[in-house]
């Protein structure tokens, strides 16, 4: 799946799930399996001759316990990260086939949902996109492409399809690499020993200055678009608000450009080192 990070311009170590839901694909191991089973449904209903009588030979294959393509189906299902069941010895009817294709998907939907809970790194996609969706969702709702897409600016399309896969320039993922300890992360702006320097802060809490204004922006952008909007913001929690003007074609720019602008502002300014726990005790506890 190397090339679907290229297509997002994202590092190697990033999730590939992420960009695979953002664009609308599904994970290859599960295409295939699709393309089998549409395939298989073809071969239940074909009328040539050739075709049928080659169908056959390899359900009596099966049933006489040698390994045929049908067999090879059904490995392939026993074998995805959420199994999808198939008993190739029960006659196959294209009722049976369509009852597979269905088990696939929500074996698919599964599995997504298993990854993006679990992932501590997708917290981000968990709570601005899955959480939105209509619960349990479909997998037409999760492998769907996203606003930000479309955008026009590559960096900007950059900028967000890293914070939604969890490779952010903020502290909490920037210093991993270099084994410092989570809670010596600090903001590199409030410089206060109580604030881990995470995507949630930069973007809706941190009181530098040039953060603030940019977060006065996007809101003032969002409200002149969306005055409804408004309301949503009094009553919801910040990634929800942010998903929904990111999912919205009329604000997904302003959303994008709140990520990719204070992204900027991280970049261009040095990290918060701190060697010890010493220098981490020394700094305030809050911001002066």
């Amino acid at each position: 799946m190397a090339f679907v990070r290229r297509a997002l311009q994202l590092p190697t170590h990033s999730s590939v799930i992420t960009p695979l839901l953002d664009i609308g694909l599904w994970p290859l191991r599960y295409r295939r399996a699709r393309m089998a089973l549409k395939y298989l449904a073809y071969l239940v209903d074909c009328p040539a001759v050739l075709v049928a009588a080659a169908f056959r030979v390899s359900c009596n294959l099966v049933h006489a316990g040698h390994p045929s393509w049908i067999s090879d189906l059904h490995y392939a299902l026993h074998r995805l990260p959420s199994r999808v069941p198939f008993d190739p010895t029960v006659p196959i009817t294209a009722a049976s086939v369509q009852t597979l294709l269905r088990a696939l998907e929500a074996a698919l939907a599964t599995h997504v949902r298993g990854l993006i809970q679990q992932a501590t790194k997708l917290a981000v996609w968990r709570e601005a996109v899955l959480s939105l969706l209509p619960q349990p969702p479909a997998v037409s709702a999760l492998f769907k492409q996203r606003e930000y897409l479309r955008i026009s600016c590559a960096r900007t399309r950059k900028d967000v399809a890293r914070l939604f896969s969890g490779v952010s320039p903020c502290a909490i993922e920037a210093l991993r690499s270099r084994g410092i300890p989570r809670a010596r992360r600090i903001c590199r702006f409030c410089r206060a020993r109580a604030i881990v320097e995470d995507e949630h802060h930069i973007l809706f809490e941190c009181p530098d200055p040039t953060l603030q204004e940019t977060r006065t922006r996007f809101y003032t952008a969002v409200f002149a678009i969306e005055p409804g909007l408004l309301h949503l913001r009094r009553r919801c929690g910040d990634w929800h608000f942010f998903g929904t003007t990111m999912n919205n074609a009329r604000t997904a720019n302003a959303a994008a450009t709140l990520v990719t602008t204070a992204f900027t502002r991280v970049r261009t300014t040095a990290p918060l080192i701190l060697d010890s726990e010493e220098d981490l005790m020394a700094l305030p506890n809050l911001p002066g």
